[in-house]
């Protein structure tokens, strides 16, 4: 979940992949300073090595899910 005007500070990355799937609302992603908005049933799947943040820009909440894997 997200609040509004909620966002993850700074842009992140680490090793392996990463899934976003929103259930609610719309969430705006930022790769490479690139902004993509996600509405609910939208996907997303990235590698993590790329840069990345998410930003609630909107006025109600936003609920997503996040499934991030890390190589063993």
């Amino acid at each position: 979940m997200l609040n509004p005007g909620a966002n993850r500070e700074d842009s992140y990355s680490h090793s392996g992949q990463e899934f976003l799937y929103v259930l609610e609302g719309t969430l705006t992603i930022i790769i490479d300073e690139e902004e993509h908005n996600l509405n609910p049933y939208d996907c997303i799947f990235l590698e993590s090595t790329t840069s990345y943040n998410w930003i609630n820009k909107t006025d109600s909440i936003v609920k997503f899910l996040c499934i991030s894997s890390i190589p063993v």
